[in-house]
């Protein structure tokens, strides 16, 4: 094995360790009630009980007897509930434990797809996952964001191999979190990729199947009741997907997320490049993230994953100035949480939004502008 193997497994097992430290704090901690696999876990407690997970009476119940200090409203997918299973099994401390080795085991596997796609040559790569914010908030919160994160970059890692179909089956992982997921299917349906389209929802009808099965046609009709309920805002303790979004302290409801879909369509028109295309693939991801209509901090996890294609030697080498507007934004929505921690989580998406925004159009306008350039030189020389 070469020493820049070595040292990359060296590195990658810190980087894991890293940002694995707030889950084994919250172990013992009096917090550990408040954390968002609380609510998960209740779920799968109602399912594994014969009852009805989306019933609010039953959610209710069973988050009190877990200690949640306040009740919240569960909207997740039901496969979400299968997922989670085995783990209502296990006392609530044990699963939390045993979740958050799972989301570890995640991250490994997503380090294993940064060397697999020869995106991690430098410390920095590494670097950036590890001092990732929101990656250390999922990780906290036992969320499911890491799911996203290796749904992007194995469909990335599939698409550099040109097997589109598996990609868009690989992405199909992140449907478990759809609100950020959709918006990027939107990018590669307006580029008619159907072979990724067709192979995300093949990958829809199975967790379609397995939630039917799983749940039945009355729990099912319970699940859509409550999903409108909690877009519309109509749910009590839930603030719906009414301003929770990068955009939505900017505007109406509806204004911005037609504002949030036109960036993700503006990104798709002027994705001319290949499919693995790195700084192009990076926007789309960052645009599904401000088009997302529900999202809140630790759901900009992928987010590491733009900003290695960006940093890595063979993704982005841009060569204008707009290079300096990318950089300044990368710092920038690395930098920011750190400071609004103690802020509410809305504060901290808007206060985000100017630097996704720089980026996606940064990225986006760059080979623009490279093209142009390249196009009049051709031009001048025509006319010599």
């Amino acid at each position: 094995m070469k020493a820049k193997t070595y040292r990359y497994l060296a590195a990658a097992a810190l980087t894991a360790a890293f940002v694995f430290l707030p889950a084994v704090s919250m172990v013992r901690s009096r917090l550990l009630p408040a954390t968002d696999f609380a609510c998960f876990y209740a779920n799968a407690v109602v399912w594994r009980q014969g009852g009805n997970p989306y019933d609010l009476s039953q959610q209710w119940k069973a988050q009190s007897k877990i200690g949640l200090p306040d009740f919240r409203v569960n909207v997740y997918p039901p496969f979400q509930v299968v997922v989670l299973a085995p783990f209502a099994r296990l006392s609530f401390a044990h699963a939390f434990l045993a979740w958050s080795f799972l989301n570890l085991a995640l991250l490994i596997l997503y380090l294993w797809i940064l060397w697999n796609c020869k995106l991690a040559d430098e410390p920095l790569h590494l670097t950036l996952v590890a001092l990732f914010f929101p990656m250390w908030i999922a990780m906290y919160l036992g969320q499911f964001s890491f799911w996203l994160l290796d749904a992007f970059a194995l469909a990335y890692l599939l698409l550099r191999q040109r097997r589109d179909g598996a990609a868009g089956f690989a992405l199909g992982i992140g449907l478990i979190k759809f609100p950020s997921l959709l918006p990027f299917a939107l990018i590669f349906a307006l580029r008619r990729r159907w072979k990724f389209i067709g192979g995300l929802l093949f990958a829809g009808v199975i967790l379609l199947l397995i939630s039917v099965a799983a749940m039945g046609a009355a729990r099912m009709a319970s699940y859509i009741r409550l999903s409108l309920a909690a877009f519309g805002g109509r749910t009590p303790a839930y603030s719906g997907f009414q301003h929770v979004s990068v955009l939505g302290a900017f505007g109406p409801k509806y204004a911005m997320l037609l504002a949030g879909l036109g960036l993700a369509a503006f990104v798709a028109f002027q994705w001319k490049q290949n499919d693995d295309d790195p700084p192009m693939y990076a926007a789309a991801i960052v645009a599904s993230l401000i088009a997302a209509p529900y999202m809140w901090p630790h759901d900009l996890t992928p987010f590491a994953f733009a900003a290695t294609l960006i940093a890595s030697k063979t993704g982005c080498k841009l060569r204008v100035r707009a290079d300096a507007v990318l950089f300044a934004a990368l710092i920038y929505v690395y930098a920011a949480p750190l400071f609004l921690t103690l802020l509410d989580d809305r504060s901290t998406l808007s206060a985000l939004a100017p630097g996704l925004v720089a980026i996606v159009l940064a990225l986006v306008i760059t080979p623009m502008r490279a093209k142009e350039k390249t196009n009049a030189k051709l031009l001048q020389e025509e006319k010599i």
